[in-house]
């Protein structure tokens, strides 16, 4: 690992909010979470890309939410509510038409997120818990648009 690697990952083990000669609660059995925040075109992919280089695992988000979207129940929940338009039988669900749905209509929103965000949570956990386990992972990165909401 490179020295600035290095410094990176050891600065991810303590909060902005420590003072100097204060402890950081030990518990080597769990791995630091680097929770990467941001808008859209703000790097954040990029900078996970390059934290994958120094030995983290990355939990994306995005890729987790696009999988649950090619889950057949969730393409049939999608065809019930808003029919073929948004999920052709035998295709993969229209993003940009769901969209176009769900961004203007609040309760149409939250429909779809109470659908596809305990998918994504379930896969977050489960990547969670595998790089926990993986001893060449140095830290867990979350690549989550949503984080704090």
């Amino acid at each position: 690992m490179t020295e600035v690697g290095h410094d990176i990952l050891a600065a991810c083990r303590y909060p902005l909010s420590m003072t100097a000669g204060q402890k950081w609660p030990q518990r080597p059995h769990l791995k630091p979470v680097i929770g990467l925040l941001g808008g859209i075109g703000s790097g954040k992919s990029t900078v996970a890309g390059m934290l994958v280089s120094l030995g983290c695992g990355v939990v994306d988000a995005d890729a987790l939410a696009q999988a649950a979207l090619d889950e057949p129940a969730v393409r049939r929940q999608l065809r019930q509510w808003w029919g073929s338009r948004v999920a052709p039988s035998g295709s993969r669900v229209d993003r940009a038409a769901v969209g176009r749905l769900v961004f203007n209509d609040v309760q149409e929103l939250a429909r779809l997120e109470g659908l596809i965000h305990p998918i994504v949570l379930e896969g977050r956990q489960t990547l969670h818990r595998q790089y926990q386990a993986d001893p060449a992972i140095q830290a867990i990165v979350e690549d989550c648009p949503l984080l704090l909401e």
